[in-house]
């Protein structure tokens, strides 16, 4: 059963043959982040003849020599007009080739100019995504390809785009890793009602969420405008009906939901819970509650919490410090929080910028 996806999708189904998205840039802007220098001029002026004697030595050069100085200078959309659609796509895949499998950001920016010739998902691109990998011969799956399309996607934050690409893949098969791109992405792009949709979507149809899964969902209700724990305390349960063992981040990211409500005593009793039973957790997770009791003012139920994770076993970092040396000369203890400083060069910790303009 895939109903999540399909019925968050409806407004990027309707929407799947509006013009070219202008966040999409040429594969020369795509290139300026592996090499500051300019594209030269383009020949967009001259006539069909003068492109093709343009780009043949240009393309002969990249492929045989895998020069990236010359492969960005070719966009697919000018490749399509010189060449026609048939012959840039196995001239494309033989690009691609020459730079697979170790030259990945390479073949992403190729990639990402055949998605501009398009503008958009859809049933073109797929199409077109479908022969790129059989003209690549086994060296990049459809999988491969349609994963590569979806993170183009992402960047750019056309999320609905991504979106039909996912469902398009799963026709084919998506793995794990893709979907917890996706899931995270969307999470952080505040995409609420997608990223609900593609949790369901994993649940019902697979790949089955796995814990990092979990925790980048919980996030969304701990971290985002509006902290819903309700929503929280049912993932873990639904985590501990599904076989599916919470880590330190998941922890982490519930403890920072209960602290930011204001629950910080309930955190800490929580925390001390899993310090006694053997349940994983880090120093994120004692930090989430130091600064809970100083943003609450309880500054000393913060250094208990400090002290309590050196008993655990855990070493303090420099968030641990800067939070507690904060809250300390917040309340006017300047002492303490010398003190603080002293153990903490004792200690081999380089202050970080936010305890340096605290003390200073």
């Amino acid at each position: 059963m895939r109903r999540a996806v399909p019925g968050c999708l409806r407004r990027a189904l309707l929407n799947r043959h509006r013009p070219l998205d202008p966040r999409l840039s040429s594969l020369a802007c795509c290139a300026k982040s592996l090499d500051d220098e300019e594209e030269e001029p383009s020949q967009r002026s001259v006539g069909n003849e003068d492109r093709r004697q343009y780009f043949h030595p240009v393309i002969t050069r990249a492929i045989r020599t895998s020069s990236w100085d010359d492969a960005r200078k070719i966009s697919f959309r000018e490749c399509v007009r010189v060449y026609g659609l048939p012959r840039s796509i196995g001239l494309f895949a033989l690009l691609m080739q020459s730079f697979l499998p170790r030259r990945i950001r390479e073949v992403r920016c190729l990639i990402q100019s055949v998605v501009d010739h398009f503008g958009n998902a859809g049933p073109e691109l797929f199409e077109l995504a479908f022969l790129l990998a059989s003209n690549l011969g086994g060296s990049m799956t459809l999988v491969q390809v349609y994963a590569t399309i979806i993170r183009v996607f992402v960047e750019l934050s056309m999320f609905e785009d991504a979106l039909l690409t996912y469902v398009e893949a799963k026709k084919v098969g998506v793995d794990l890793q893709v979907c917890n791109f996706l899931l995270k992405r969307l999470v952080e792009g505040n995409q609420i009602m997608y990223a609900r949709s593609l949790f369901q979507d994993m649940k019902s149809s697979g790949p089955s969420p796995n814990v990092y899964s979990y925790s980048v969902l919980m996030s969304m209700y701990t971290h985002g405008d509006k902290l819903c724990l309700e929503e929280v305390l049912e993932l873990l349960s639904e985590m501990e009906t599904e076989g599916v063992r919470p880590n330190a981040a998941t922890y982490g990211t519930y403890l920072y939901g209960l602290c930011r409500a204001k629950q910080v005593k309930s955190a800490w009793n929580f925390l001390q819970m899993l310090c006694q039973r053997g349940y994983p957790c880090n120093s994120y997770c004692f930090n989430a509650v130091i600064h809970g009791f100083c943003h609450d003012g309880q500054v000393h139920k913060a250094i208990e919490v400090f002290d309590g994770m050196k008993k655990c076993g855990f070493v303090p970092d420099v968030h641990s410090y800067s939070i507690l040396v904060d809250g300390l000369c917040k309340q006017g203890d300047l002492l303490t929080g010398y003190y603080m400083l002293v153990e903490m060069a004792r200690n081999g910790i380089t202050p970080n910028l936010m305890l340096t303009i605290t003390v200073v």
